[in-house]
């Protein structure tokens, strides 16, 4: 299923509606280009589910961990030479009921990510530089759910809106 956001700030919105939906235990993967957005999701996400603390790309740090009312993880896999190398990293100890992972560059470790993770794909729009088309992947019968859930909301938040 796919959505757009037309700006920045329309990125910043729609993660705010997707913190409404995360529950622990959730992993989110990002995929997409340099600067198609994953971060600037990622820091209206935890900003919305509570963290105080400034939220940085983790590309150098490789994982940040944030506090809010659950603990939040930030991931970026761009760095890495091989997919396995995601354990190298703790990954399966931030799995857990407790946290929130979201994981930039997900599709370089895909085979190792949960089947209940959620995945959103960014793309550039061509007539828009500032728009987002996303494209939201889910497997598991609660992904779908949430996927169907987020589709509905956004359209009817957008639908009022005009």
């Amino acid at each position: 299923m796919q959505i757009m956001v037309c700006s920045p700030n329309e990125t910043d919105r729609f993660a705010e509606m997707i913190a409404s939906l995360v529950q622990g235990g959730d992993v989110i993967g990002l995929i997409g280009p340099l600067g198609a957005g994953k971060t600037r999701f990622t820091q209206a996400l935890f900003r919305a589910l509570g963290t105080s603390d400034y939220v940085r790309s983790p590309s150098f740090a490789l994982v940040n961990e944030y506090e809010s009312h659950l603990r939040l993880v930030h991931m970026d896999f761009y760095r890495l030479d091989a997919a396995e190398d995601i354990f190298d990293l703790g990954y399966e100890e931030y799995l857990s009921p407790d946290t929130i992972v979201v994981i930039e560059w997900a599709d370089r470790a895909l085979e190792y990510l949960p089947q209940t993770r959620i995945l959103l794909t960014f793309e550039l729009v061509a007539e828009n530089p500032e728009a987002r088309r996303i494209t939201l992947e889910a497997v598991s019968q609660r992904a779908v759910m949430f996927v169907e859930e987020v589709v509905s909301r956004w359209r009817c938040s957008r639908s009022r809106r005009v």
